[in-house]
């Protein structure tokens, strides 16, 4: 069962703590006494299962799974933070807030959007790529994600199809064309996706055995950076494949490309649509079939 995120007073709290390495520092700067930021800490960890902070006699040190956790905290929070500054202080006649996964904002949306302004020159685009979901759906006009084709949402508009593409570095394919097994190449899952490789070797032999090893990531783009790199083999949406295919980032090893079950949809958001903002959409959907990845 997928658990909600955890309160953001708690990780407001651990990312001050961590800048200060101090409680009463990070107290003193957020309001909260002292003791109200050591429990707020001591509820994260609880919520994560691991210690983040070496408490000692008269300091703070961040344990390596604190280390690690750290930077995504921070790119969640400055993402919160540039959506409240935008609605706070902007004028939203003539700007669109779009949200969207951070492979989907690299991959298709820059540059479809840079397409719309050139007939809207007045108009200021604000991408938010999450790192956590939903971290700023609540002030976005359009939301643009992968969704499963079977489950949209009702008010979600196909914007491309999509079909599945396996991927790997120029190397592994080298060892296939010198007598490697596909089964023996390392694989690369991608977290919530595994329908992806169950999809791709329905009906593919030769690939009904996937490898022992098995690596993970638990979003497209680290997966195609873990595939440039040499990890292994993904199998990605072909929206994304097509960027770091025709950059010479990878390669494609097979010519076989079945039909995704996850689509690109867009929906609006849960304010009145703003007129800029159904021009956008109209814009997007009109222009998809222009783009989808057959």
């Amino acid at each position: 069962m997928n658990r909600p995120p955890p309160p953001l007073n708690l990780v407001r709290s651990f990312e001050s703590a961590a800048r200060h390495l101090s409680f009463t520092l990070a107290a003193r700067e957020l309001g909260f006494t002292q003791a109200a930021i050591s429990g707020h800490v001591r509820s994260l960890e609880h919520y994560i299962g691991q210690q983040l902070f070496h408490r000692n006699a008269r300091s703070l040190a961040l344990t390596e799974t604190g280390k690690a956790f750290l930077p995504t905290l921070r790119d969640a929070l400055s993402q919160i933070d540039a959506a409240t500054e935008a609605i706070a202080t902007t004028r939203r006649g003539e700007q669109i807030i779009i949200s969207c996964p951070v492979s989907l904002a690299e991959s298709v949306v820059v540059g479809r959007v840079h397409g719309f302004l050139k007939d809207n020159p007045s108009v200021r685009i604000s991408i938010h790529g999450a790192v956590w979901e939903n971290a700023s759906e609540a002030v976005a006009d359009l939301k643009l994600s992968f969704q499963r084709n079977d489950e949209a949402e009702p008010n979600a508009q196909l914007l491309s199809l999509e079909r599945l593409v396996l991927v790997c570095s120029q190397s592994w394919r080298d060892r296939l064309s010198e007598g490697l097994s596909f089964n023996e190449m390392p694989i690369i899952s991608i977290l919530g996706r595994h329908d992806y490789w169950d999809t791709f070797v329905e009906g593919l032999e030769d690939m009904q055995e996937l490898a022992h090893t098995r690596h993970h990531a638990n979003s497209l783009n680290i997966a195609m950076e873990m595939a440039t790199h040499g990890f292994g083999a993904t199998v990605t949406l072909s929206s994304l494949a097509k960027s770091y295919i025709n950059r010479g980032l990878v390669v494609e090893p097979l010519d076989h490309r079945p039909k995704s079950p996850w689509g690109c949809y867009i929906t609006p958001g849960s304010g009145v649509l703003k007129p800029a903002s159904s021009r956008l959409l109209r814009w997007l959907t009109q222009n998809g079939s222009a783009h989808n990845s057959q």
